[in-house]
């Protein structure tokens, strides 16, 4: 049988409370200076010490490049530092850009997504290559190891982030100027798939943005 009233009714005295409750509700940005595209097997042979080399470059004059301030994938800010741990909001980043992938940059070139070299990977073997005629359950196996290892993971170097609530999120203006959770002498995070995955430092690459790995975390 069909539902004779609506799924809501809304209680006329109170109406919009709602909105005033939502408006308080904080929401979480994070700030980084790029990232990269990296197939999980190249990820698997990093360590302490290899660099990453992020699709930005370097200011000329030597200031910290500029920042990304995202507060979900289709609302991000563009922004600068103006302090060690403040961030000037200079307006709404609408570039969707892709990742860049392994080797490659947003201008086309290549570049080292590590630069310690590193051993050639040894070829699957049949048990993580090929799956067996039955699993423990009885079924086949829908997914090989060479398969895990060609997965795409998304890594970004998190600088910070900042926490606002959604009626000052609405309110932010160019030159609005946000402080950091930490300073931008704090080690970055490294977030692969939006998880934390290792410290870094940044440095200098000829002119480009790398991540030097400091710490992998368990």
């Amino acid at each position: 049988l069909a539902c004779p009233t609506p799924a809501l009714l809304p209680a006329p005295s109170v109406r919009g409370a709602g909105a005033a409750i939502i408006a308080r509700l904080p929401v979480r940005g994070w700030a980084d200076v790029g990232g990269r595209t990296l197939r999980a097997a190249v990820w698997r042979g990093l360590a302490p010490g290899d660099v990453l080399v992020i699709a930005t470059r370097f200011p000329a004059n030597g200031a910290m490049p500029a920042v990304r301030l995202g507060f979900s994938p289709m609302l991000r800010m563009k922004a600068h530092f103006v302090d060690e741990d403040q961030l000037m909001i200079e307006g709404r980043d609408h570039a969707a850009e892709p990742l860049p992938a392994d080797g490659d940059n947003a201008m086309g070139e290549r570049l080292p997504p590590h630069r310690r070299p590193r051993p050639e990977t040894p070829p699957a073997t049949p048990e993580t290559d090929t799956a067996p005629a039955g699993g423990e359950e009885g079924f086949d196996r829908l997914v090989s190891g060479r398969d895990l290892d060609q997965l795409p993971l998304d890594v970004r170097v998190d600088l910070g982030s900042v926490e606002l609530t959604l009626r000052e999120l609405r309110d932010l203006t160019p030159g609005a100027v946000l402080t950091l959770n930490r300073p931008v002498e704090a080690p970055a995070i490294l977030r692969v798939n939006g998880n934390r995955i290792a410290t870094a430092e940044l440095v200098d690459v000829n002119g480009w943005i790398g991540a030097r790995i400091v710490q992998l975390l368990r």
